[in-house]
């Protein structure tokens, strides 16, 4: 199992220094870790704190990695060798794209979904927004990517022109992203060509009880047919573990600071610990203790999985 943790674009200000510290020394140990959506409303927020570290010697992080905040004092040994980091084109940041070859793997996203219900962008611009996703994949040689999955907008017959598209351009393989509306064969065919699948439209509360009792039959038919599977934005921890999924990402690692708490790694599970009464988290102390627990979360999810 692959978990990906969506969201350090934004929140990522604070991470920074925190994952290319040292990052050059010292072995690490293989992980899969990908972290992702720090443009939310928390790394908006965070945002201008990434320069206070950069260039602040009174905020340095020494003064908050600790053995107690960090589960060990990772952060002191940098964590960028050991994460691996999913992030919407749409949102991606000059810090990470300036790091890309430094994260132990880094997975795109298009991001167009984003651009076309969120932004507002009009399906007539996709075209060009596509020119513009290739080149940032050319330029920053990026290897692991998804499709533009706009089926809604342009329906699926123009989404295989793009794919198409994109791996003439990029000289590589998208990652091919399916949604219930292709039905079932739509998704054999994918994973008989493709050795890397995801499914989508799983990240919503409506979506995941739609699909969630037939994931089992699509993890096993992928793996039948030769291919992984990545579950966007899956991360119901209770069923992770039997869904069978080879990889997934999420944002989760994100709400401790939304809602006031703090999350723990036991060993085994990641667990939430409210913030005592009449007392308020430090936002930048929670931030580089949560992203840190959720790492060693991952990285025990991908130790004790059979399938990598």
């Amino acid at each position: 199992m692959r978990l990906y943790i969506a969201g350090t674009n934004g929140l990522g200000n604070y991470l920074e220094r925190a994952l290319f510290q040292n990052a050059a020394g010292g072995g690490v140990d293989e992980m899969r870790l990908y972290l992702a959506a720090t443009h939310g409303p928390g790394g908006r927020y965070l945002q201008g704190e990434l320069f206070c570290d950069s260039t602040n010697p009174g905020r340095s992080l020494d003064r908050t990695s600790s053995k107690t905040l960090t589960g060990g004092g990772a952060l002191q040994g940098g964590l960028a060798g050991r994460c691996n980091i999913l992030e919407s084109y749409y949102y991606v940041a000059d810090w990470q794209t300036r790091n890309i070859h430094r994260f132990k793997r880094f997975l795109l996203d298009s991001g167009a979904f984003t651009a076309l219900y969120g932004a507002g962008m009009e399906a007539k611009a996709l075209p060009a927004y596509v020119d513009r996703y290739i080149r940032y994949i050319c330029e920053n040689n990026v290897q692991d990517f998804f499709e533009m999955d706009v089926d809604s907008v342009v329906g699926y017959k123009r989404v295989l022109e793009f794919r198409r598209e994109i791996e003439a351009q990029t000289g590589r393989r998208c990652i091919p992203v399916w949604h219930l509306e292709r039905g079932k064969r739509a998704f054999q065919e994918m994973c008989t060509e493709y050795p890397y699948v995801a499914i989508g439209g799983i990240a919503t509360k409506d979506g995941r009880k739609r699909l969630k009792p037939y994931l089992r039959w699509f993890t096993r038919e992928a793996h039948r047919l030769g291919a992984k599977v990545h579950g966007l934005g899956y991360t119901e921890l209770k069923t992770l573990p039997s869904v069978g999924f080879d990889s997934v990402d999420s944002t989760a690692w994100l709400y401790g600071n939304r809602g006031g708490y703090i999350y723990t790694f036991d060993g085994v599970a990641i667990c939430k610990v409210n913030a005592p009464k009449g007392h308020r988290l430090k936002t930048r102390e929670a931030v580089i203790h949560n992203f840190t627990e959720w790492l060693r979360y991952a990285e025990y999810l991908e130790a004790n999985d059979k399938e990598w």
